[in-house]
């Protein structure tokens, strides 16, 4: 509970709580590939949109708090439709700015403290998440700043299998609350970047924005 305390603190999270909307632009390397660009907008409790380019071509996925719908050029019709599961949990899963330790806490998940783990010959406060589906999911706090150095999805079968880790690079103030600007993704044997270009908080968002058009 202290560790936890001194991380939402050094998150900013009690401000963070406090802004119903927010908007970030986002560009994602893979290996040397080119940066693909992207816009992340929120809208508490449960508003979020993307906006992004697919082979030069618009795409959406939008969830307006009842109805999940994309207008995407990979599919057969021009049209809004409804997203399918695997494009559900990757847009329930996209870019949030609240700590990822105080949303799984909100949503009754299983928290172990599993002690001290070395990475590079420094220590790290290790919190697990026990609720994924056959994996864990560990956090590394920083022991001086308490921030996220990075997660580690771990097969329970086998604890010494590492499927995904992220490391949270390049914190920075953004009024009043720190956040990591960039994200190494390492998993299956490739490397991803995700690196934060804009933030805007706070600015107002209509609902009319992430409901499907008639």
């Amino acid at each position: 509970e202290d560790i936890l305390k001194s991380h939402y603190e050094s998150w900013g999270q009690e401000l963070v709580s406090s802004i119903r909307t927010y908007e970030i632009e986002l560009s994602e390397s893979k290996g040397l590939l080119s940066g693909k660009q992207y816009k992340i907008t929120r809208k508490r409790p449960n508003k979020v949109r993307i906006d992004g380019t697919w082979k030069d071509q618009p795409y959406i996925q939008s969830f307006d708090g009842l109805e999940y719908w994309t207008v995407a050029p990979w599919r057969l019709s021009n049209e809004p439709d409804s997203m399918s599961s695997t494009e559900i949990q990757s847009l329930a899963n996209s870019m949030q700015i609240d700590s990822p330790l105080f949303i799984v806490r909100k949503n009754s998940a299983e928290l172990e403290y599993i002690g001290e783990k070395m990475h590079d010959g420094l220590p790290y406060h290790v919190i697990r998440i026990k609720d994924l589906e056959n994996r864990w999911l560990d956090y590394f706090l920083d022991q001086k700043t308490y921030q996220i150095f990075k997660t580690v999805e771990r097969d329970q079968g086998n604890e010494n299998y590492i499927y995904k880790e992220t490391f949270f690079k390049n914190y920075k103030p953004e009024a009043g609350i720190n956040m990591a600007m960039e994200y190494e993704i390492r998993s299956q044997g490739s490397t991803s970047t995700l690196i934060i270009t804009s933030v805007v908080l706070g600015h107002g968002v209509p609902t009319s924005f992430f409901q499907k058009p008639e």
